[in-house]
C-alpha cells in the first residue's frame, strides 16, 4: 500500500504514522517475495488495469 493510498484511507495521518507503516524490520516471507516477483512480471507483460479502467468496470 502506497503512502497515497494510506492518505486516501485516513484523512489525518502524520509523518510518524507514515514512517511506522513504511518501515518494517521483519523480512518479507518467501511467499510475499514470490508474489511481488510475479506482479512485476505481469506489469512487464502489460497485464494490468489502470485506475481509470477499474473505475469504469465498477461504474465509479
Amino acid at each position: 500500500m502506497t503512502a497515497t493510498t494510506l492518505h486516501r484511507q485516513h484523512d489525518t495521518i502524520n509523518n510518524n504514522e507514515l514512517a511506522h507503516v513504511v518501515i518494517d524490520d521483519e523480512p518479507l516471507s518467501d511467499y510475499a517475495l514470490n508474489e511481488i516477483k510475479e506482479a512485476r512480471r505481469e506489469i512487464k507483460r502489460g497485464e494490468f488495469y489502470t485506475e481509470k479502467e477499474i473505475k469504469a468496470m465498477f461504474g465509479l
